[in-house]
């Protein structure tokens, strides 16, 4: 008996790494009903993954290049390695030495270098299964992360400004 080619292809994905997210596929395919369960919507143009899936990944992928991003540029840990970046990214005499201290001051900038380390060694790409979608994931992650921060700033000043106005209340009181 000849083989389709939608039982090829599962055949194929049963001997993938990919096997839990293509368990239904493979379930139609082996039934032979495999093309009425195909819905464009929900199967981006990835064979590796469901939208849904590279939903969840963008999300994760995106804040851990916030989180990473945001730590390195603002938090005091990294202040002193921090400071001397600024200095060198205004006092060095050379253009490219000053773009690349700059690149430590700059949330925006250095995320997009943490994300170029996070493709590598996640290798996601997003709704393409070639370097288009490692493109487009470029892009979009490092915006999703800097609205993530961006959100977080917005929290830690309102933050601070409840605690500033709390303190005042409480100088009034004492007063």
């Amino acid at each position: 008996m000849a083989e389709t080619g939608s039982a090829r292809r599962a055949r194929s994905l049963a001997h993938s790494r990919f096997l839990p997210l293509y368990f239904n596929k493979l379930k139609y395919a082996i039934s032979g009903s495999y093309k009425k369960f195909e819905c464009p919507i929900l199967i981006s143009y990835s064979k590796k993954m469901l939208i849904g899936t590279q939903i969840f990944w963008l999300v994760i992928l995106s804040m851990i290049v916030a989180s990473i991003s945001w730590t390195v540029t603002q938090e005091e840990i990294f202040r002193e390695w921090r400071e001397i970046c600024e200095d060198k990214s205004q006092n060095c005499k050379n253009l490219l030495q000053r773009k690349f201290f700059y690149v430590f001051t700059c949330e925006y900038c250095f995320s997009h270098w943490v994300t170029l380390l996070i493709l590598i060694l996640t290798g996601f790409q997003i709704l393409l299964d070639d370097w288009r979608g490692s493109v487009l994931a470029f892009f979009v992650i490092p915006w999703i992360a800097n609205q993530w921060m961006s959100i977080y700033r917005r929290l830690r000043v309102g933050i601070k400004h409840e605690n500033l106005r709390a303190q005042v209340v409480e100088e009034n009181l004492d007063n």
